[in-house]
């Protein structure tokens, strides 16, 4: 993308940036910030190393230009590369590092916590307790099975698109777009669409429900739009320390909708803390509403005495670490499966041979009355845990959309000791108080690690072992990929996120045709924001319409 822009605009954005950033340091140190909050100029300088702008030198500037206000601020901030050995490194450093410091960051900037002074311990408390509920539950392949079976995926799936002219019948996700429906044709009816839109609203849908009842996302009919609005007009802006007051339009929008699904996730712990009947308001009680895991995180919040506003910010930044990531990841995985050719029959074949799919009987529907009839079969079962084992082209496809689009920055903030570091290009001398950046932004394209690195290569994680009796057994093995981070700090909800992406992904290649308008494929440009996948930039039109062969 920055190859086709000017660099002296690159520059002249890059240093009011700059200037920004280092106003929002000072701001922000005047008010008394604690010392664990990942400092603005800290991330600009992390964005500016990613390996998209390796080759711009307005970058490289900009990166200097930052390193000077660093000195200014008594800043020392090393970007480290995410060698072989790192995460023995910081496993073997573990009480040298502050790992929180990134989820501690997005705590109080981005979702709106205040902890400050003596209410630190507290939050550290709170965020180990929760760390440990989420790990155990999200980490547990079981478990994860379980609750995507209840989330409905096949069923969601096949009624992606409703094909109605009557905005009020169509799914919550086809109302974030425009959805044209189009002249029926010989082989059924078509609906064009934005797909970043869809998949946008498809994944809230799936995951909120599971936690907070099936009810939830009706009783707050503005939810989903309110996501969006969040990340695409506040997250960047809150990240930098951008105050909520600031006079910006879009950015105050981004805010307010920050506040209204902060509101909506509160009312059901206020809900479960009242003594009232747990059959009556609007059905937020009962355990067969809200998940156990609810329930738990209520039991910690109210042994630690959290009030209920923190409570739903809390529940807001676990939520958006969720889904946010996962959303734009299948975006990219389902661009890839219909855009590279060939992929999508060799996938369709996978998963119809796996098993893991079952379709009803191939029926003939009508359209409308005086419309020609078409075929149509609706996925009554999915196995997931045969579906992830079965297909290995399906996996390694996964992979490789994740070392594509995945930019994963970790912040480590260097406590009590001085410290060495060698990456194996450079020697860090630390001392406490020096910010370290990891990424995986180099070695994902390493020509040495991965050959023709630009290049989508769905069987590059393919892996073909031959047992004694002469058996070839084929799996996807993500060798040094690390795309949900690495050590402590690792992204709990992976496991649930990679199972949820594939399974959707195969409902989706079983059941419905994509083309783009137009005619063509194109990628979109991409931008980087605070979750590590990069974020696609524009619509993506497209037709969609039910397989007709099978």
């Amino acid at each position: 993308m920055f190859a086709a822009i000017p660099q002296t605009f690159v520059l002249q954005i890059g240093l009011v940036a700059v200037a920004v950033a280092a106003a929002l340091s000072l701001y922000h140190k005047s008010h008394g910030a604690t010392h664990f909050m990942v400092p603005p100029t800290v991330t600009l300088e992390a964005g500016f190393g990613a390996e998209r702008l390796s080759s711009s030198k307005a970058a490289l500037v900009l990166r200097f230009i930052l390193r000077c206000v660093h000195r200014l601020f008594f800043l020392h901030h090393e970007a480290i590369l995410d060698v072989p050995h790192i995460e023995k490194m910081l496993s073997k450093n573990r009480d040298i590092f502050d790992v929180g410091a990134m989820t501690l960051t997005l705590l109080q900037r981005v979702f709106g916590c205040d902890f400050a002074g003596k209410e630190h311990a507290r939050l550290l408390a709170m965020r180990a307790r929760l760390t440990k509920l989420v790990a155990r539950d999200a980490l547990n392949e079981s478990t994860v099975i379980a609750a995507l079976n209840r989330a409905s995926i096949g069923s969601k799936v096949s009624s992606l698109i409703t094909f109605s002219d009557d905005p009020g019948l169509r799914q919550p996700w086809e109302r974030l777009d425009d959805v044209r429906i189009l002249e029926p044709t010989e082989t059924g009816r078509l609906a064009e669409l934005d797909l970043k839109s869809l998949l946008n609203g498809l994944i809230p849908c799936i995951s909120i429900p599971l936690q907070y009842g099936a009810g939830f996302l009706g009783r707050n009919p503005s939810l989903l739009e309110d996501l969006n609005c969040f990340e695409t007009q506040a997250t960047v802006w809150l990240w930098m320390g951008l105050p909520t007051w600031f006079p910006l339009p879009s950015f105050r929008r981004g805010v307010a909708a920050r506040d209204r699904v902060r509101k909506a996730l509160e009312s059901v712990f206020r809900y479960l803390q009242s003594p009232s009947d747990p059959t009556k308001g609007g059905g937020y009680g009962g355990d067969a509403d809200v998940s156990d895991a609810i329930l738990e995180r209520l039991h910690v919040f109210e042994e630690l005495s959290i009030p209920l506003d923190a409570i739903g910010q809390i529940e807001f930044a676990l939520n958006w670490a969720e889904y946010e990531n996962t959303r734009k990841i299948l975006f990219w995985f389902i661009f890839y499966i219909y855009s590279v050719p060939g992929l999508l029959e060799t996938l369709r074949h996978e998963v119809s041979a796996s098993g893991a799919i079952a379709l009803s009987d191939l029926e003939t529907r009508s359209s409308d009355p005086g419309t020609t009839e078409h075929d149509s079969r609706d996925i009554t079962s999915l196995d997931i845990a045969t579906l992830t084992r079965e297909c290995p082209l399906l996996k390694s496809s996964f992979f490789e959309t994740a070392r594509l689009m995945m930019e994963t920055l970790m912040f480590r903030q260097i406590v009590n000791h001085d410290i060495v570091m060698d990456d194996g290009v450079h020697r860090h001398e630390l001392r406490p108080g020096s910010w370290v950046t990891i990424s995986n932004s180099w070695t994902r394209m390493d020509p040495e690690l991965y050959p023709e690195p630009h290049s989508f290569i769905p069987e590059r994680f393919i892996k073909k072992t031959t047992t004694a009796e002469g058996h070839v057994h084929t799996t996807a093995n993500i060798r040094r990929l690390r795309p949900w981070g690495v050590g402590p700090s690792m992204c709990k909800g992976h496991t649930f996120a990679e199972k949820e992406i594939l399974a959707i992904a195969a409902c989706i290649v079983t059941l419905w045709d994509i083309e783009p308008v137009g005619g063509e494929w194109k990628r979109p440009e991409s931008k980087q924001g605070i979750s590590p996948t990069l974020a696609p930039v524009g619509r993506v039109r497209v037709v969609m319409k039910r397989r007709e062969k099978w």
